[in-house]
Order: C-alpha cells, then structure tokens, then sequence
C-alpha cells in the first residue's frame, strides 16, 4: 500500500475525529462550570452570649480608666463575658488565649494528665476512627478512577492461534488428511469515549467532591470519639466522688446504729428507732453496688472507645476535682460553625448532588465511541514483522437512545430531588450547629447557677445535720429530725456531684459544638457560590492559659526519608496530629524499650486545597514505621508486642 493510498484511506476518519474533537469542545457547555451552595443566614452572635459595651462609671460618676484610655487615644476593646455567671468578671489579668490557638486540642484545657493519655490512646486505636480514615483512601481511589474515565485506554492485543481444519468443519474430504493453521498477531489498540457532553467530567467532579466529604466526614468521627472519651472519663471521675459520699454515708451510719443501740440499751431510744437506723445502714449498703456497675459499665464504655478490652484499662479513683473547667467564649457565629465537619461535609454532599445532575443530562444524549488498532499478523512468526503483515483499523460509532420507557429522565429527575433534599440538609445541619452551640451556653450558664445555689443548700444541709447529730447525742433533739436532716445532707451530697458533672460537660459540649478542633477553612473544589471563608481571628477566646507544648520528639517528618536496619510498620492509618498521638500512646506502652526508636511516617496518601492561589493541605494519611532495632529477633519482639493489642504489624529490614 503506498502512501498515498493509505492517506486517501484514513482521510475520511482522520476528518471524522477532528470535527468530533471540535463538536466535543463546544458541547462540553452542558456540563455548568459553576455549582452553588445557597447562603443561609446566621446570627451576627450567640442568643445565650453577651458583650461589657462601653466604659464603666466609678462609684463617683466619673469615667473609670476605660475613659481614661479612650481620651488618650487607645481602642477601647469590648471584655468577653465569661458564659459562667458565678465566676468573676473578666479583667486585664485574666488570661486569655485565641479559641482557634487551643481548640485542635481542647481536652488539655482541663488540665488532666490521665485524660491526655486516653485521647492519645484513641487517636491510636479507636476502630470507628480506623475505619474513617481507610474510607478516605477508599474514596480517593474511586476518584481516581473517575478521572481516568476521561481518558483514552491503550491495550496491546497479542494472540497464537491453531485451527484444524483450515476451512472449518466438513471442509476434508472423505479419505483426505487434515491440517492446521497457524496464526500470530500482535499490535496496539486505543479506545475512548469522547466527553462530548461533560458525562465524565461532571462524573469526576462528583467524585472529587466525594473524596472532600469522606474527609469531613472522618474529622466528624475524630470530633464524635475525642468527645465521648472525654464525656465517658468525666462520668466516671464524678462516679468515684459519688462512691465515696456512699461509702462516708455508710460508714457514718453504722457509726450511729452503734449510738442508737446503746441509747436502747440504756432506755433512752426506742426500738423502732433502732431498726429504722438499720433500714438506714442497709440501704446505704445498697447503694455501694449500684455505684459500682455504673463505674464498671462506663470504665467498659471508656475501654472500647480507647480500642482496648476492659481487662487492659487502669484507671485512677480520682474525682472531679483534679480537673480545671476553662471559660469559653465564642466569637462571631459564622468564624465557627462553617468549619464544623459536619457542616462541611453536608456541603460537599450539595455540590457532588449538583454534578450528578449534569452526568445524568449528559447521559440523554449521544454517546461517541472512538477506537483505532494497529499490529502485524502472519501465519509464521519470522513474517510477524515484514511489511506485508501489517495491518490496522479505526472505527467511529455514534450511538443514541431512541426509546427507554422513560429511564434517563427520571435519572434526572432522582438527581435533581436528591439535590432539593440535600439543600434541606445542608441548611438543617447549619441550623443544628446553631442550636448545638446556644444549648451548651445555655447549659454553662443554667448548669453554674444550679450548682451555685446546691453548694449553698450543700453548705446549710451539712450544718444542720451537724447541729442535729450533736443535740441527739446530748438528747436535746428527737431521731426521727436528726435522720431526716442527715437523710437531707446525703441528698444534697449526691445531687451537688451530679450538678458539678452536667456543669463540666455542659463546657465539652460547648467545645464539641464549636467543631471540636477539626475542619479547615479551604474552600471547597471547583468554582460556584459558596459560603464565606470564616475569619479564625473571630472564632473566640478560652479564658485560660494555652498548654504546654506536648513532646513529639523521636518522629522524622523528613520528606523521603528511609530507616535504616530492622523496622516494625504499623498496619494502622493515621492524619499528622494522629502521628504524634500514635507515637506518643506507644512511647507509653513501651516505657523504657522505646528509647533509641525514631518513627517514620510514610505518606499514603494526600488531599490538598487551594486557596488565595496557594495549595495546602486537606488531609495527608500515613503509616507509621519504627525504626532503630538492631537486630530481627528484636523487631518481630516489638511486633508481637503490638500484636497482643489486636494491632497488626509488619517487620522489614533496609
């Protein structure tokens, strides 16, 4: 075939491709280049939240030093209002932090060792958490699968084949031999489908928009857990208070059955007053083993949220007492919850709805199938490669639907529904978020003057039991009023450790509504509306001061560096605060065997953003791996070490 030839041959297809290319750029336009998230208001502050406005008179009428400053020039700055009513005002001494600065780790706030330890522990090992983020690497998988559906694929045919008789069946003859035929080829053959309507790529932006999600939805989980470790810990210090105001009160009481039964001795008490002092002592008994399941059940709780059997949890009888509770107080509405994870995972859920509508459209129309081969063939292999084995083709097929019942239309119109049905959720879960936050200031606020007035009934209550068990023993006063005001004192005992419970959680709830230190402020992928990026300079203040940096030595974020010698990798997926936590929970189960180990974090995967014309990080993932053993024995000990947690764990050598 000469050249001329072959150019007359493809000139018709070659046309054919060109004029498909041409009508699949200006056909694109019905994939839209812009998805909106509608705007919802927000509340420019919190109902439960209030502001010091303006200067403070002194007791003489005149301009406190609020004026004195003003006159001389300096801003005169509204003082935060602690949502704590029983707490003193906020002044120039009191210390204050930025609530973004502290709220990635609001835990440390309370100022509890244990605590930290058991959120590093779940950072670590929590299967919900686990699960979440291997999600993330399951979406990003599919994404990019969906990016690839836009591109050509290449294969490359090879074939031997045999066929006896030539000519096929009943071509021998009676009497005749029969003979094979060999053939070989081989070549390259390309295949696409022409995006001529943006399918594709609204199939890929929907993918995208997937990826972000599993991200918000994983920091979601990582805000769930960190909170019911936190809340599960709490109940249980403020169980360890209720036990021992049982075990006093037991212990009290068979202190007065001994009194009461020697005034009966003695004639001076009756017996009904004896047995109703032993009824007394064995209800208080009663209460000890009550008290006791409900520590077990909620040390069981804190056991399977830390990723451990209850058998392997120790935890200290320490009380309420060993926490600090740090004033909160939030800034402007929208500098906090567009950050939420939740909400913006309800986002990313709007705009992955609004693609699947532009691929269902897309999914109307013609569809155009391009493929082209080339290769040799010959019935010997030493002819494979001659130029008289060539061979090739190219075929163009346009396909259209002409009728189906109906079934791409309602396509669309599920795609368009489930979009209505998401805008719904996107603004239910802003709202929610909303809510969240006002009930947890309304909870401080409520929760503090409760336990205010309980501490003074506490404080009356204990005098007046006092009173009265000191005139029973002198006779000055009956039983039955010394039994009721000690019956009123233990209640009040009670009641004021719960009360000072639902205070110190109605704060974790507030820092778990303000988004619990997760989300991020990038904008979400592709161009469109959406809501404004929130300023973190507004997102608040705590009223305390920011922890101590925690130790992260001993991890090598060096970018492609390599252990050297033996090594233990953890089979675990961690985000980058995960890294430091993992390190740190496993430097603690190790003690000292950890000294001389370096960890290695090794990326697996990465999701980045882009704002103000800047790529940053959405998420990165790794697998940790450990590294400084000397020897093989040393490296399969530390991993069957691991390994008696349920951890899986590989070892190698570089």
């Amino acid at each position: 075939m000469t050249a001329k030839t072959f150019s007359r041959q493809i000139g018709p297809l070659a046309r054919l491709t060109c004029a498909v290319l041409a009508t699949s750029v200006a056909g694109c336009a019905l994939k839209r280049d812009n998805y909106d998230v509608p705007p919802v208001p927000l509340p420019e502050t919190f109902l439960n939240q209030g502001l010091n406005q303006g200067p403070t008179a002194g007791s003489d009428g005149t301009a406190g030093a609020t004026d004195a400053a003003a006159a001389a020039g300096t801003a005169d700055k509204a003082s935060p209002v602690n949502p704590d009513p029983t707490t003193p005002p906020v002044t120039a001494e009191t210390p204050q932090t930025p609530l973004a600065e502290v709220l990635p780790q609001w835990w440390r706030l309370f100022g509890s060792s244990e605590l930290d330890v058991l959120i590093d522990r779940a950072l670590r090992r929590n299967h919900d958490l686990q699960m979440s983020t291997l999600r993330v690497e399951q979406a990003q998988a599919r994404f990019k699968q969906a990016a690839a559906d836009e591109l050509p694929t290449l294969t490359a045919p090879v074939s031997a084949a045999v066929d006896a008789p030539p000519n096929g069946l009943g071509s021998v003859s009676k009497g005749g031999d029969v003979v094979s035929e060999r053939s070989f080829r081989l070549g390259l053959r390309t295949d696409w489908r022409v995006d001529l309507w943006g399918e594709r790529a609204a199939a890929a932006d929907a993918a995208r928009q997937a990826l972000w999600q599993a991200t918000y939805d994983r920091d979601n989980v990582r805000r769930l857990v960190v909170g019911q470790v936190v809340t599960a810990y709490f109940q249980y210090l403020s169980l360890n208070d209720r036990y021992r105001v049982a075990q006093e009160t037991e212990t009290s009481q068979t202190d007065m059955l001994g009194s009461v039964e020697q005034r009966y001795t003695e004639g001076e008490a009756t017996g009904i007053e004896m047995q109703q002092q032993r009824a007394a002592v064995r209800s208080s008994r009663a209460t000890l083993p009550t008290l006791d399941l409900q520590r077990a059940e909620t040390r069981h709780r804190l056991a399977v949220l830390v990723g451990m059997t209850p058998s392997e949890l120790t935890l200290s009888d320490s009380g309420l007492d060993s926490v600090t509770v740090p004033g909160v107080v939030p800034g402007v509405p929208s500098s906090l919850l567009l950050r939420r994870p939740d909400v913006r995972s309800a986002e990313s859920a709007l705009l992955l709805a609004d693609a699947n509508i532009d691929e269902a459209r897309a999914r109307i129309l013609p569809s155009l199938d391009l493929s082209a081969g080339a290769g040799t063939g010959a019935n010997r292999i030493s002819e494979l490669f001659q130029p008289y084995s060539l061979m090739w083709n190219g075929l163009a097929s346009l396909t259209a639907t002409i009728f189906d019942y109906g079934k791409r239309q309602r396509q669309i119109d599920y795609a368009r529904a489930r979009h209505q049905e998401l805008v719904e959720s996107y603004v239910r879960a802003i709202y929610q978020a909303v809510r969240d936050v006002e009930d947890a200031l309304a909870g401080v606020h409520f929760n503090a003057l409760r336990l205010k007035a309980q501490t003074e009934a506490l404080e009356a209550s204990k005098a007046a039991w006092d009173f009265s068990r000191e005139s029973y023993r002198v006779g000055a006063t009956d039983y039955q009023t010394m039994l009721d005001t000690e019956r009123t004192f233990r209640s009040d005992q009670d009641s004021f450790h719960r009360d000072r419970l639902d205070r110190v959680q109605s704060t974790v709830s507030l820092f778990l509504s303000l988004g619990g230190g997760t989300g991020d402020d990038l904008p979400l992928p592709g161009s469109g509306k959406r809501p404004p990026l929130p300023d973190t300079k507004q997102s608040g203040v705590v009223l305390a001061s920011a922890p101590a940096a925690q130790e992260t030595k001993a991890i090598n974020w060096t970018e492609d560096a390599s252990p050297r010698g033996w090594s233990v990798t953890l089979a675990a997926v961690f985000d980058r605060a995960g890294v430091d936590a993992a390190w740190r929970d496993l430097k603690a189960q190790l003690g000292n065997a950890a000294d001389g180990l370096t960890a290695y974090p090794q990326q697996l995967g990465q999701v980045v953003g882009e704002k103000d014309g800047t790529l940053k990080d959405r998420m990165t993932w790794f697998r940790l791996r450990v590294s400084g053993l000397t020897t093989e024995d040393a490296a399969k000990t530390l991993c069957g070490q691991l390994g008696k947690d349920g951890r899986a764990c590989t070892v190698s050598e570089e």
